[in-house]
């Protein structure tokens, strides 16, 4: 995935959805097909945590930090 530190990973059922702590960024995987993409190229802050909210296309990310979001 050429990610930096992978630390979320959340699921909508079809896809994985995974944070990069380091690099400021946001991957949605597809394992069937062994395929990923850059979905939030630049979070502008450090993401920590992510969760798919259930019935919607939502997905929440909790950021690192004193004054993290």
């Amino acid at each position: 995935l050429g990610a930096t530190f992978l630390n979320g990973i959340t699921t909508d059922g079809t896809y994985l959805y995974c944070t990069d702590f380091s690099a400021g960024r946001i991957l949605k995987v597809d394992p069937t097909s062994a395929t990923f993409e850059l979905l939030v190229p630049n979070t502008q802050g450090t993401p920590n945590g992510i969760v798919h909210r259930p019935g919607t296309e939502e997905l929440l990310v909790a950021y690192w930090g004193a004054n993290a979001a």
